[in-house]
């Protein structure tokens, strides 16, 4: 076949192999920049997101790891002073430091003198501990930091007692207690004297005293909590009729006759809700253990003031495993108490769930037809 009857865009087309050379010149090599390639955004987008998710993590990591082991019952040790001042609590942390000539010369001047040659010795430099003292309505403090240069000798007793509290609604007698037990008293009058022999009798009646006070809390919440509820929606129903029809109309005068009828038919369920409640007051009140603390003090706890209480140097590991278990449980399922300072997170986590469910349900299908739309 001859040129001249060759189709003009065939006569123009390159040659095949021609064509692979184009093609393979325009493939993009692997050796090049990312900005050649045009997606540098792309892959800084992703570095970012790597550098988040392992900060996120990392984070976590540091919350479970300081976390994990709050609640693990530890050693009660009791420090004696240079200058004869007992301390007892937990090793809460501990710190090197160097002590300032101000701290020095505020001391007694012979406790200066032994403060002064163990520092030198040490080119200055000291350790200090964090001790969870508790004890909060006889000392005013939770913990107290102790230098290594001002003590004189460190010890466990046998029978150093934690004591985790209620606390009163002054918030005086709150948070831990650390003493010694010294006596049991029912009605005032001492039935047992002795650690061994006050710890017995702290058993025996522990169980029955938590019982009632389980008890009484369930008629405060539901039983009298129930009238309460019932009263208040009489109330509010007198409120809303004087917003909507004035304070002298009849369908007011209808709804206070109403809430009269609602508190007259709930006064002897209340009276005798708060008669029960009073009964397991004084029945609790009967126990009280005395304890006395390091520095010679004596206090009285009633048995219904203590969560939980234990000889912290003689738990063996399953003891230990009890306590912290029972601690872990406190924190997911009970209501927070002292001010948010102890007890449990349980209305957190509800709350959490509660307003996050609810959010889904009103998002989710507002996000869907959106999505759609677009």
């Amino acid at each position: 076949m001859s040129s001249e009857t060759l189709d003009p865009a065939v006569a123009e087309r390159p040659p095949a192999n021609t064509r692979k050379r184009v093609r393979s010149r325009r493939r993009a090599s692997p050796y090049v920049t990312l900005a050649a390639h045009g997606q540098p955004m792309i892959w800084l987008t992703g570095g970012a997101l790597a550098v988040a998710l392992a900060m996120i993590l990392t984070l976590l990591a540091k919350v479970v790891w300081e976390g994990i082991g709050t609640f693990w019952p530890v050693e009660v040790v009791q420090v004696t002073l240079l200058d004869g001042k007992r301390l007892m609590g937990e090793i809460a942390a501990r710190e090197r430091y160097r002590p300032t000539a101000e701290e020095i010369e505020a001391l007694p001047a012979d406790v200066a003198n032994i403060a002064k040659k163990r520092l030198e010795s040490a080119d200055g430099w000291a350790e200090r501990e964090s001790i969870r003292t508790g004890n909060f309505e006889l000392t005013g403090t939770h913990f107290t930091w102790v230098g290594d240069f001002l003590i004189r000798e460190t010890d466990r007793p046998q029978w150093a007692c934690v004591v985790e509290r209620l606390g009163d609604v002054d918030r005086s007698a709150t948070g831990r207690f650390y003493g010694f037990p010294e006596a049991f008293l029912r009605d005032g009058e001492i039935a047992a004297q002795g650690p061994t022999a006050s710890w017995q009798e702290y058993e025996r009646f522990q169980g029955e005293v938590q019982a009632r006070r389980r008890q009484k809390l369930a008629l405060e919440k539901h039983d009298r909590g129930e009238v309460l509820r019932k009263r208040k929606a009489a109330s509010l129903v007198v409120k809303q009729a004087e917003l909507d029809h004035g304070p002298e109309s009849p369908t007011v005068q209808d709804a206070r006759l109403r809430q009269q009828q609602v508190e007259d038919a709930t006064a002897a369920d209340l009276d005798r809700i708060n008669r029960e409640i009073q009964e397991l007051d004084e029945e609790n009140l009967r126990y009280r253990l005395r304890f006395a603390t390091a520095d010679g003090a004596t206090s009285e706890i009633a048995l219904a003031d203590i969560v939980r209480a234990y000889p912290a140097n003689q738990l063996t590991w399953t003891e230990k495993l009890s306590v912290y278990g029972s601690r872990w449980r406190e924190f997911l399922w009970d209501d927070p108490r002292n001010a948010n300072s102890e007890g449990g997170v349980f209305p957190c986590i509800w709350g959490t769930l509660a307003m996050t469910v609810i959010m889904s349900l009103l998002v989710v299908p507002f996000g869907v037809l959106a999505a759609l739309f677009l």
